[in-house]
């Protein structure tokens, strides 16, 4: 392998990362289709079941789960067709994961300030809704990214973890 892709083996991550990232939007909006789809199908069998804790746990599995689908498809994808593809080819994928969780971090900063724009004019109900949706936005965005980041240290040490007994 040529010196240049010694060195610069993270382009090819960053390089494949952003149209993961727009083909996860895609599927993520897919998923949030079809979890409403289901909420609503189980709720046609359970009309008593339409209150407030349905209301805020279907906010939090959707935003969570078509997050999550956003995040893992984003670098996940590239890791797997690299890994299946190219087996001898070694990615450096830290830099894509730090460029994916600043892009989730302005998404992040986007919806905060929008929730502070509403926040005089929101009810009770919808500060703990908008909350709970942020909430399940990090955890669907950054736990993808971090099992992506410990799937990368399984290859490279990165740091040694107090926990366990890895050399």
């Amino acid at each position: 392998m040529s010196s240049f892709f010694l060195k610069f083996n993270f382009l090819i991550g960053i390089v494949l990362v952003i149209p993961a990232f727009l083909l996860g939007i895609f599927l993520g909006e897919i998923s949030k289709i079809i979890f409403i789809m289901i909420q609503n199908f189980t709720a046609f069998f359970d009309p008593l079941s339409r209150g407030y804790i349905d209301f805020l746990y279907n906010g939090f599995v959707v935003r969570l789960f078509s997050t999550a689908v956003l995040s893992a498809t984003a670098i996940f994808g590239p890791i797997l067709l690299i890994e299946k593809t190219f087996k001898d080819l070694k990615v450096n994928w830290l830099p894509s994961i730090i460029l994916l969780s600043l892009m989730f971090i302005y998404m992040l900063a986007q919806s905060l300030q929008i929730y502070l724009k509403l926040t005089p004019t929101m009810n009770f109900m919808e500060h703990i809704l908008a909350i709970i949706s942020l909430v399940s936005f990090v955890a669907g965005a950054f736990l993808p990214l971090m099992c992506a980041f410990f799937h990368f240290r399984k290859d490279r040490i990165i740091f040694r973890s107090p926990w366990t007994s890895e050399v």
